[in-house]
């Protein structure tokens, strides 16, 4: 299941202010001369949250992932971003259809710079198309480590651990899809049955029901007379917990 988020959603759940909606595509500014997009429509997972395209690899979780890049002295992590890459702008897409990786290359703490360039052998070595340096510095009283930031042609030697990710995340996609398609069946029953357990309460004033179209908003009377709010989806789990508070309120 895809759908397309608002600009505000985008914000809110990437954590960025500064992202804008420019004919009809959200873009991130990354550098002076660089700005990432991410696609208008956004596949949702087993929890209803959106799948934003992030990080494919990181060599924490994937040991491989150094030695299949030759990864230069000095170098302690790698993070791998899957995309397409204009000359001006990075379009992320999925593994699979990659022409172009990013990576962002941390130095270890000792290293300030590794002075690497678009010249340079790693540069040669793999095309670079794109580099970017931040030299590191303090934080407050903290210091964070120097990075290194390359696009390249996507290396034929990722592509099996590229291929590996995307089968992973296809496989999530179709578990995802499977559950939302249940759902969309079974949704507009387990609402009736919702409102109809909910509506003494409603009709009496004391509780709120406020349902979309996916999901709703509840706000109860709790044990102590308190006001509660319960954000639900149409579920049976969700029916459950509706029972429960039914006979909780009903009790003298």
């Amino acid at each position: 299941m895809y759908r397309r988020p608002s600009l505000a959603e985008a914000r809110y759940t990437l954590g960025d202010s500064s992202i804008w909606e420019e004919k009809g595509v959200f873009w991130r500014e990354f550098s002076r001369d660089l700005r990432i997009s991410f696609p208008t429509s956004i596949p949702l997972d087993q929890d209803h949250n959106l799948v934003w395209p992030s990080h494919t690899l990181d060599s924490q979780t994937e040991p491989k992932l150094s030695e299949c890049l030759k990864l230069y002295p000095g170098a302690e992590t790698v993070i791998v971003t899957s995309g397409s890459f204009d000359g001006q702008n990075f379009h992320l897409t999925t593994p699979r259809d990659c022409e172009h990786v990013m990576l962002r290359v941390t130095l270890l703490s000792s290293i300030i710079s590794a002075y690497q360039t678009l010249d340079g052998e790693f540069a040669q070595r793999y095309g670079a198309l794109w580099y970017y340096a931040d030299p590191g510095g303090y934080e407050l009283d903290k210091f964070y480590n120097a990075t290194d930031f390359w696009i390249l042609p996507t290396p034929e030697t990722l592509r099996p651990l590229l291929n590996q990710q995307a089968d992973k995340f296809s496989e999530d996609m179709r578990a995802a899809d499977e559950i939302w398609s249940n759902y969309a069946r079974n949704k507009h029953e387990i609402r009736h049955q919702i409102e109809a357990e909910i509506s003494p309460f409603l009709e009496s004033g004391e509780w709120g029901w406020f349902p979309h179209e996916d999901e709703a908003t509840l706000y109860y009377l709790g044990a102590d007379g308190d006001g509660e709010v319960l954000e639900l989806m149409y579920t049976d789990a969700a029916l459950s917990r509706i029972r429960h508070l039914v006979r909780v309120a009903k009790k003298p």
